[in-house]
């Protein structure tokens, strides 16, 4: 088997993140080697407290945090050799033939900071964003969140629990009954 790719997760931990980086941990194929912070879901403060909780969660507490800012601001332009010191850019942003989750034609991180969206898809760096259209093709039922309440690992427990706020708002937006596995 190949090496694990050495990644950083730049997050703005809610639930949606709090699965994508307990996946990350998990994979065999990646290496997380920190998690950087900024607003979104939450403010940069309490994203940065959400990440050292989810790596304490998960026994991972060695994986340094770094705070990003508060406010918008684009690293890429800070930094112009940032591109050519990373091997490429993997981001949820888009909605590609679907509906936004903000509205019609938006989804949220594009939506949030469509300046620093356009530096990024714009830069000379390797750009691989995956849209809702993709996320939208899992779904998570109430079954299925019973199965990971029932499992005796701490990351499907943990994310039961919290997953009831995203059914609720399926439910609520959507009258679904399901969840897309949205990680925005």
């Amino acid at each position: 088997m190949a090496e694990p790719k050495k990644i950083i997760i730049d997050t703005d931990p809610g639930i949606d993140d709090a699965m994508a980086i307990f996946l990350a941990l998990r994979s065999p194929e990646v290496n997380v080697i920190g998690l950087t912070t900024i607003y979104g879901n939450v403010y940069t403060t309490l994203a940065t407290r959400n990440a050292l909780h989810l790596l304490e969660v998960a026994g991972r507490t060695y994986i340094p945090v770094a705070e990003g800012s508060h406010v918008s601001y684009v690293a890429i332009e800070l930094d112009p050799a940032f591109t050519k010191n990373i091997g490429q850019i993997v981001l949820l942003g888009g909605a590609f033939l679907v509906n936004g989750n903000v509205n019609p034609a938006s989804e949220a991180n594009i939506y949030g900071d469509p300046e620093a969206a356009d530096i990024v898809f714009t830069c000379e760096a390797d750009v691989l964003a995956i849209g809702l259209n993709v996320t939208h093709q899992v779904i998570l039922t109430y079954h299925d969140c019973d199965i990971l309440a029932e499992s005796d690992g701490i990351f499907a427990k943990y994310l039961s629990k919290i997953l009831e706020f995203y059914f609720s708002y399926h439910r609520d937006a959507y009258n679904m009954k399901v969840m897309y596995f949205q990680i925005t």
